[in-house]
């Protein structure tokens, strides 16, 4: 199983990427404006490899980043 969630610096977007970390086998995306700059989100990156965890950046406001997140997700 392949999740996205997208705004999880914090909230219910983290919240949710790290109930289904910890929960179940399942490989998650978990998207943020910056991600390297979440605390939330480190201390994931610490505790889940990058088999388990993706943290990619997307602003929603941004549309070009949406295609920058479809090459990220090809070449994964």
């Amino acid at each position: 199983m392949l999740l996205l969630f997208v705004g999880c610096s914090r909230g219910i977007g983290y919240g949710l990427a790290k109930q289904f970390l910890e929960r179940t086998n399942a490989r998650v995306i978990a998207t943020a404006r910056s991600p390297d700059e979440s605390s939330a989100l480190n201390d994931l990156k610490r505790t889940y490899d990058e088999n388990r965890l993706l943290t990619p950046p997307l602003d929603v406001q941004k549309p070009e980043q949406f295609s920058q997140l479809k090459d990220f997700l090809r070449q994964r």
